[in-house]
């Protein structure tokens, strides 16, 4: 939530949101502009509303329970209330992107991903689940067209991201109270990969995973293969180094 609200803030948003904790998160938010109340009542959003014009959209995440105070203000007044999800897709969809998903090592690859972008003056934006020694922040509104983002597949809504390239790094049977098999899992992933543009990468080697992942584009790499070809170019493993064509649509 915190890299979205900075990145809207960064855009010129109007940005306020509740956090009963001080840390160094929301002080850096303070500075960006977000307006941050530290208790959650429903005279939070009396406050919101009585200092804007317009009617305020209410983001929240899978972790606001139905019965949170400022929850429920915010739908009896009417206003929109978006799942985090939402605001996520809306970024995703406004500019080329790089969605990562997976059981376990995506803040670790997507924070890769984003630092070599950013070491390589590609000026990315990033949503990541950790900060980013790089910035300081999980959260960077870049100039560039490419933008990284962490896909958290724990509820499942990973599948209104329309990204143009997926990573998958692996998958594994978690967060049992959406998922009761890993079929379920499998298939929520598979909608996933029919969303993006291009195609995915898919890092892991899991014969039923990928058995039934054979229908969406994609190409799977390890550093221990010393060829991997991919539909529109090859990655090529020599050495230390590993070099490669430019991925293309």
């Amino acid at each position: 939530m915190s890299a979205i609200a900075g990145i809207l803030a960064d855009r010129g948003f109007q940005v306020s949101g509740s956090d009963p904790r001080d840390n160094a998160v929301l002080q850096d938010l303070r500075a960006r502009g977000v307006r941050v109340f530290r208790e959650q009542s429903a005279a939070t959003i009396d406050a919101i509303r009585s200092g804007t014009a317009e009617r305020p959209l209410v983001v929240v995440s899978s972790a606001v329970p139905s019965g949170n105070a400022e929850l429920q203000e915010a739908r009896r007044a009417g206003l929109t209330v978006l799942h985090r999800s939402d605001v996520l897709a809306a970024l995703i969809a406004g500019q080329d992107a790089v969605a990562v998903a997976g059981s376990h090592g995506k803040t670790t690859t997507s924070t890769l991903v984003a630092s070599l972008l950013h070491a390589t003056d590609h000026d990315p934006t990033a949503v990541i689940g950790g900060i980013v020694p790089a910035f300081g922040s999980n959260g960077r509104n870049g100039n560039g067209p490419l933008l990284v983002a962490e896909a958290d597949e724990s509820d499942g809504t990973l599948v209104k991201f329309q990204a143009w390239l997926g990573v998958i790094t692996n998958l594994e049977l978690d967060h049992t109270d959406h998922y009761p098999d890993l079929a379920a899992l499998i298939a929520t992933v598979q909608r996933f990969g029919r969303m993006l543009g291009v195609k995915y990468i898919f890092t892991g080697k899991i014969t039923s995973v990928d058995e039934r992942l054979n229908k969406v584009r994609r190409v799977q790499y390890s550093l221990f293969l010393q060829v991997i070809e991919v539909e529109t170019g090859a990655i090529r493993f020599q050495g230390e180094v590993t070099r490669s064509k430019q991925l293309k649509g």
